[in-house]
């Protein structure tokens, strides 16, 4: 109903020039997206007490299209023109995106190959123990489904390296089964991951 009415105060206030004015493409949207609304309750009301099954087409089509209204939140937008401070703030933020992308893609270079290698280190003592298995030799039964938790897929595996330097788990947690299962010597690996990662790569955004 507001929005409505605001799109009907502003044609009688504008007429013609509603839609030449300079602001005109604000304008079409705001025309398109109250002519959405009002077409889908048109639908809905005439379909009153129906089914939803038993709808027209046209009206899934509406709701589909109801998210357009979410794009009358960019209009916020304007309001930085007034705000100084949060202007600045805003372009820095704008300013930095291209160093930031460029500093995610290294990062999500240096977590597939960490990935690939403790992946394929994992993968190898899986199979080593079922062989073990097969033969009759011994085998720790809960190393490979621990390992597998942690590191059963490529995409698993990066996941939680990545989730050890962005503090989304404890990092001791995922490099205990390493130690305990592949050698002692992962923890030196860890380590250095851990160190690159956080206090380089990580200070580079900082």
């Amino acid at each position: 109903v507001f929005f409505t009415t605001e799109l009907v105060l502003r044609l009688i206030a504008f007429g013609k020039r509603f839609f030449t004015m300079p602001s005109r493409g604000w304008n079409i949207l705001d025309f398109v997206v109250v002519s959405m609304q009002l077409l889908e309750d048109g639908f809905a009301a005439a379909n009153y007490g129906k089914s939803v099954s038993s709808f027209p087409v046209p009206l899934t089509l509406m709701r589909m299209l109801r998210i357009l209204r979410l794009v009358k939140i960019v209009r916020v937008v304007r309001l930085l023109r007034y705000m100084a401070e949060l202007r600045t703030i805003v372009v820095s933020i704008m300013a930095s995106m291209k160093p930031l992308m460029s500093i995610t893609v290294l990062l999500l270079l240096w977590l597939y190959m960490i990935g690939c290698y403790v992946t394929q280190l994992t993968l190898n003592y899986r199979l080593d123990c079922i062989k073990a298995i097969d033969t009759g030799e011994e085998c720790l039964h809960d190393g490979p489904e621990l390992l597998d938790l942690y590191f059963g897929s490529l995409g698993m595996t990066c996941l939680h390296l990545f989730q050890t330097v962005t503090g989304g788990m404890e990092w001791r947690i995922l490099v205990d089964p390493l130690i305990e299962y592949i050698s002692p010597w992962m923890a030196v690996v860890f380590c250095l991951y851990i160190v690159f990662t956080s206090l380089s790569l990580m200070n580079i955004v900082t």
